[in-house]
């Protein structure tokens, strides 16, 4: 939420259906929404009248799913990795707030090295990334609105590397 004078002025997070509520002076605002996996919703521009309620639907688009796997080249073995999502025909997707591994902001971190993240129908090229002692894997993924969508992606161990602790 922003005003002409401040910007941003109030930032709320919804409930688990997506409604919230802020209680804000009356006057006009220009409204706008995130949410993990969905394309940004354009801002709206709101008049608030004393003692009034003011309601705005965002009506975000589909939603689409990635299924993945990240795995050693030589063992086959899952590995934990941080995946970076970016879309190269637009903005990077959300996949949520800064301080959530599951989704934060364009990268997803799993301890398991398997996973699902959503993401707005779209291509995008993803990086998957297992520490300094690994080499960087780079999968293309095209997402629909229906079937999730699979991405395998194989980490290879740089030569000169120790796995030792001394």
């Amino acid at each position: 939420l922003r005003t002409e004078a401040a910007s941003p002025f109030l930032t709320t997070t919804s409930d688990s259906q997506g409604h919230f509520v802020a209680d804000v002076p009356a006057g006009s605002y220009e409204v706008s929404a995130t949410a993990p996996g969905r394309a940004a919703a354009r801002p709206r521009k709101i008049a608030v009248e004393p003692d009034k309620t003011t309601t705005v639907d965002f009506g975000f688009g589909a939603r689409g799913v990635v299924r993945f796997e990240v795995r050693d080249a030589e063992t086959g073995r899952l590995l934990p990795a941080k995946l970076v999502v970016t879309s190269p025909e637009g903005p990077n997707p959300y996949l949520g707030s800064p301080d959530k591994a599951a989704g934060a902001l364009n990268s997803v971190f799993t301890a398991t090295g398997t996973g699902v993240f959503s993401v707005p129908p779209g291509r995008y090229r993803v990086a998957a990334t297992h520490g300094l002692a690994y080499s960087v894997a780079w999968g293309d993924v095209t997402v629909s609105g229906s079937a999730a969508s699979p991405l395998r992606l194989t980490l290879r161990r740089r030569g000169g590397w120790s796995s030792e602790i001394v």
